[in-house]
């Protein structure tokens, strides 16, 4: 067995390295570590760390801008990426670099050939190859066949949502935005910007009202736990989405629409207490991954607009409503097998247009992405896999407005 310690920064390389941890895990004989999921509570952090590092074989350790924080700024405590490089070298341990982003490499190993995964625009899968390379590691996977990659498929999550309700695997890649592709110049990317996406499992449709009719059915407006203090003071008197009464927009097989996004994250806590996973809103960078694929395609279909495809209103000659979530299933093969990923309705994802975080925490003023487009659009535009819009969290009163979960 070859076990492996990955050293990063949080702040920086966080989902590249939850990534590689996970790829690296489904090879035969390797263990690779990551402080993320390999420290229980209870246990002294610093220990842990170290013991970690005096069992492994090889540390990897991700370069990344904030590695190097206390250099330009003396006000900024050394990263803790150094002490772990400090520590691995005391126990001669055999490091392999990775430049993850930009920066200079540290002092102690300006020596050493680090593989360019910054710069080169190799993949999450090739990483994988030459680090196992360097470290004499068969690429083998743990349920291998000659037909199959060497990455596992993690299994598929379970489903407690009634049809039409299926997962589908989003394996890890990269995507790339800008300010071209958002509604106002209060987003947060300023410049493009390239991310890296960790592998995930997204719902192949939006909620429908059959499904969030659970939720409601099971108390979910008035049990506490499911939202955020934002969302209970929201909800107030709510008990139900605006439209919910309404025979034009309520049937079973149809996206629940006039959902707030405090709404869609108390669906997803619901369905993660009843599943016992971790189910949530997808950030964008994971919508746009899910939606692109790796060709980066403009629409979920491919580069060129076809208003044959989705639920739309381009030349306003739109169904005039929303449709049922599967309609458009056969209409094209998409990479993974998602469907209304473009049309029906916006949806609703974790992150903040202003700030690009992903949390539950915030009020009504920190506004949300959205994105896919809707029954209602006309601009052929903000139907593209990269598009962004924004509203704030409490906005509900619109009738091509909903959501899809994601499997973290």
């Amino acid at each position: 067995m070859t076990h492996i310690f990955i050293s990063y920064a949080k702040k920086d390389t966080k989902s590249l390295a939850m990534d590689l941890a996970e790829n690296l895990n489904a090879l035969e004989n390797v263990s690779a570590w990551v402080d993320v999921e390999g420290i229980d509570y209870g246990d002294e952090w610093e220990t842990l760390i170290q013991r970690q590092i005096a069992r492994c074989d090889y540390m990897v350790v991700l370069y990344s801008p904030d590695i190097n924080r206390h250099i330009d700024d003396e006000s900024q405590t050394e990263s803790y990426v150094i002490k772990e490089i400090r520590y691995a070298q005391m126990r001669k341990k055999p490091i392999i670099p990775v430049m993850a982003q930009d920066t200079e490499p540290p002092m102690s190993l300006i020596s050493i050939q680090y593989i360019d995964y910054a710069n080169e625009g190799i993949s999450s899968s090739e990483l994988v190859n030459r680090l196992c390379k360097r470290m004499k590691i068969n690429l083998v996977s743990q349920v291998d066949t000659p037909q199959k990659s060497q990455i596992a498929i993690p299994p598929k999550p379970k489903i407690i949502l009634p049809k039409p309700f299926d997962w589908c695997y989003i394996p890890a890649g990269r995507v790339s935005f800008s300010q071209n592709d958002v509604y106002d110049n209060n987003f947060y990317a300023k410049d493009e910007m390239t991310v890296d996406v960790p592998a995930f499992y997204m719902a192949k449709y939006p909620v429908t009202n059959a499904q969030f009719r659970l939720f409601i059915q099971d108390g979910g407006y008035n049990n506490d736990r499911f939202w955020t203090p934002a969302g209970i003071a929201w909800r107030n008197n709510h008990t139900q989405p605006y439209y919910w009464d309404d025979s034009k927009w309520n049937g079973d097989e149809y996206p629940v629409v006039g959902v707030s996004w405090y709404e869609g994250v108390a669906f997803c806590n619901w369905v993660s207490q009843k599943s016992g996973q971790q189910i949530m809103l997808p950030s964008d960078v994971m919508w746009q991954r899910a939606a692109q694929g790796d060709d980066k395609r403009v629409y979920p279909w491919g580069n060129t607009w076809d208003a044959n495809l989705c639920n739309n209103n381009v030349d306003k000659k739109g169904v005039g409503k929303t449709t049922p979530v599967y309609q458009y299933e056969d209409k094209y093969t998409h990479p993974y097998g998602l469907v209304d990923m473009a049309g029906n309705v916006w949806e609703w994802c974790l992150t903040t247009y202003k700030t690009g975080e992903n949390h539950l925490q915030g009020d009504d003023s920190d506004l949300r992405v959205m994105m896919g487009g809707s029954w209602y659009t006309e601009d052929v535009g903000r139907f593209s896999c990269t598009f962004r819009y924004r509203l704030s969290p409490f906005d509900r009163n619109n009738t091509g407005r909903g959501f899809r979960i994601a499997r973290f």
